[in-house]
């Protein structure tokens, strides 16, 4: 399956789980976990098949994943519990980046996609003997 078809069944699957969501704090953040979901699900094909396997819903997850934050959690956290929720032992990572313009940060998308898709194998005679101690 590619990445394509994975993102395309895992956002029906989070659509078609909608109603499963019912707590204010499950519903506040149903669609920002559902689009970070796919998001990861494009990134990453296991774990896209994860969350295809799954018999936990979306809802089900966004009412797991919210059910001890108090009054409030970070958007890491709440997205870390629901990775873990469809692939326990997963860990993510953020990174954020300030641009001084939309336009900046325009220019910084393009040529990450094109760095992206001109991606080199650098492998050495040494990594794959082993030789490095000898």
């Amino acid at each position: 399956m590619t990445q394509v078809q994975m993102k395309a069944v895992a956002l029906l699957k989070s659509e078609e789980q909608k109603q499963g969501a019912s707590g204010a704090k499950a519903k506040a953040v149903y669609s920002a976990v559902r689009d970070t979901l796919v998001s990861f699900c494009e990134q990453n094909e296991e774990f896209a098949d994860a969350v295809l396997q799954s018999a936990g819903t979306l809802g089900a997850c966004c009412e797991k994943i919210t059910e001890k934050c108090g009054n409030a959690i970070s958007d890491l956290d709440l997205y870390a519990r629901a990775v873990e929720f469809y692939f326990p032992g997963a860990v993510i990572e953020m990174k954020m980046t300030v641009y001084m313009s939309k336009f900046e940060r325009d220019a910084a998308m393009r040529d990450a996609k094109s760095q992206s898709s001109a991606k080199v194998l650098d492998l050495r005679l040494e990594d794959l003997l082993d030789l490095g101690g000898v």
